[in-house]
């Protein structure tokens, strides 16, 4: 489904409403499927929550460093989560992209005149963020979380071994600056 229709909440709500055909049993009475698409959009109007560290984290990176968002889902959708999140302010633009690859980190770097070589990827998924980076010549951070969706789970791609994992994004600025830090 994600590779035909890609991602957002139209996506799942199409997901969601052929799962309840599939497994509501003959003679119940299911969801209507405005029902289940109403459950799917309420996900647009959800609070954004920004994880500990991160706001503090981009203000001290702003303040020496261009920082770029790259994102991919439904552009309005992406769009409006940035919007409503608080820190669009941080970023000199927002990329909103189908999917992460290491195409679009290529025409990102070429678009924005950045050398790939000083260009950090930051990032909590290896599948769309550090792989497809560190395909594309890039420097990585990986910011693991246990909530990262499973299918951005993936084997590290990282030969030559450029991507430097932190446990927590107030170790960032440290690293990109290339000072040591403490990981707990």
């Amino acid at each position: 489904m994600l590779t035909l229709h890609g991602y957002g909440s139209r996506t799942l709500s199409m997901a969601l409403q052929r799962t309840w055909q599939a497994v509501i049993p003959e003679g119940h009475v299911a969801p209507s499927l405005a029902d289940i698409e109403r459950l799917a959009l309420a996900i647009l109007d959800l609070e954004i929550e920004i994880l500990p560290g991160v706001a503090d984290t981009l203000e001290n990176l702003a303040a020496d460093h261009d920082l770029y968002l790259v994102t991919k889902g439904n552009l309005a959708e992406q769009q409006a989560k940035i919007d409503r999140s608080g820190i669009a302010d941080k970023f000199l633009a927002a990329i909103v992209v189908d999917d992460k690859t290491v195409d679009t980190y290529h025409d990102t770097v070429h678009q924005h005149r950045l050398d790939p070589a000083m260009t950090w990827m930051i990032g909590n998924s290896i599948r769309s963020d550090i792989n497809p980076a560190i395909g594309a010549g890039l420097r990585a951070i990986f910011v693991p979380h246990p909530d990262t969706w499973h299918m951005e789970h993936e084997e590290l791609a990282d030969p030559d071994g450029i991507c430097i994992t932190v446990d927590r994004f107030d170790q960032i600025p440290g690293v990109i600056n290339g000072h040591p830090f403490e990981a707990t």
